[in-house]
């Protein structure tokens, strides 16, 4: 059996090829899979980054903690607070919305924001506007602590505003209520205006008005252009000598006194202003008064000095 062996391996039939094996073959297309999955990884990851991260500092993502609060203050502060020195002092959460308060130019202050980085423009507790002492909650909580959303706090709502917000003196319609912004938005039409007030999420407290960092700089951007523009107009319009017009009627005794008054002011300015006193269109005294004006006004342009 021995020798067979040996036939076997010099000088009988030709060996076979070695075929790769198939561990081998699913080593190697494992490695390329790997790699992709990898690359899908790092794309899924970047893909967070950007609409998470990224787009936080721009005012639209999750804030998750203290530091990308305050992250997001510091970023923007110098437009948040017209450039103003500022220092962040402390930052929690308080009723699931984030709180910071800053020294700015040397006064404390509080500063709000939503949990996905909306600027909070003011906010109160359900209790003070109450003026409780008592903690107030706005609807019914669940077991989370979370006020439910239905029909039934749309009319708490409605009635809360009526009573409370504007003391029963215009008709108010809640017409919706969602969840947005990690608060409860309400949305409430009065004289054909609609106006939306967004509630905490514990019902606890009240908040007014909500704007994004982009648009709050976008607003920033229009008044300091509107007020360029209103500069350059102003400029142009500037005049050596200032035009002072004011208007009487002859029979006002707070005319006749103003006249008193401007008498030695005008003297001491002599034509250094162009000062014009001029009659107004109507009249409280009558006809008589509408005549008195005709005559005061035909003495003054003839006999101007």
């Amino acid at each position: 059996m021995g020798k067979n062996k040996e036939k076997n391996k010099s000088g009988g039939k030709k060996a076979p090829k070695k075929k790769p094996k198939k561990a081998e073959v699913k080593k190697s297309g494992g490695s390329i899979n790997i790699i992709l999955f990898i690359i899908l990884i790092a794309g899924i990851g970047w893909l967070l980054y950007d609409n998470g991260v990224f787009s936080k500092k721009q005012g639209g993502g999750g804030i998750n903690n203290e530091a990308e609060v305050e992250a997001l203050i510091k970023e923007n502060g110098k437009i948040l607070f017209s450039g103003a020195e500022f220092k962040v002092k402390s930052t929690e959460k308080e009723d699931g919305i984030w709180r910071s308060i800053l020294e700015i130019d040397g006064e404390l202050q509080d500063f709000y924001a939503t949990t996905d980085g909306q600027i909070i423009l003011g906010t109160e507790t359900v209790g003070k506007v109450l003026q409780s002492d008592k903690e107030e909650i706005l609807g019914d909580v669940d077991e989370k602590g979370m006020v439910k959303v239905d029909a039934a706090l749309k009319q708490t709502i409605q009635k809360f505003i009526e009573e409370n917000l504007v003391n029963g003196e215009v008709e108010i319609e809640v017409t919706e209520i969602a969840r947005e912004h990690g608060l409860i938005k309400a949305v409430t039409v009065s004289q054909g205006q609609e106006q939306i007030l967004h509630l905490t999420q514990n019902g606890k407290r009240l908040v007014f008005g909500l704007i994004s960092i982009e648009e709050y700089k976008k607003q920033i951007e229009e008044q300091a252009t509107a007020q360029k523009k209103a500069a350059s107009v102003s400029d142009e319009n500037k005049n050596d000598k200032p035009v002072v017009e004011y208007f009487v009627m002859s029979y006002c005794p707070y005319g006749t006194q103003f006249e008193k008054g401007i008498i030695p002011v005008l003297r001491l300015l002599g034509d250094k202003v162009d000062a014009q006193m001029k009659f107004v269109s109507y009249a409280m005294h009558d006809k008589e008064e509408l005549d008195e004006n005709l005559v005061q006004y035909c003495i003054q342009k003839e006999q101007n000095n």
